[in-house]
């Protein structure tokens, strides 16, 4: 249902994108390229990816800077004494 000039962008799960099927639609022309830093069953990417030009591949490291991981290791501390409290999780990290 995209449009030929679409990008799929994936920086989610890896399971939400069927790989077999997105290497058909990039080297057929259906979609125009494709950009993912997590892969359908990591850790191993799908060969037919590696070998397009058309594809964009990153390790899955969108949490990769200095407030990414504070705010992680906040929300583990955060649950940690919640859980100390009887009190129930605390969702709380916004990157």
């Amino acid at each position: 249902m995209m449009k030929r000039s679409a990008y799929l962008i994936n920086t989610a799960r890896g399971a939400h994108v069927d790989e077999a099927a997105l290497i058909e639609a990039l080297k057929s022309g259906i979609i125009a390229g494709a950009a993912l830093d997590v892969y359908e069953h990591e850790p191993q990417i799908s060969e037919g990816l590696l070998k397009l030009p058309n594809v964009v591949l990153s390790p899955h490291t969108g949490t990769g800077t200095w407030e990414g991981r504070i705010a992680m290791c906040e929300c583990v501390t955060d649950n940690i004494l919640a859980f100390i409290d009887n009190q129930p999780n605390k969702m709380n990290i916004v990157l």
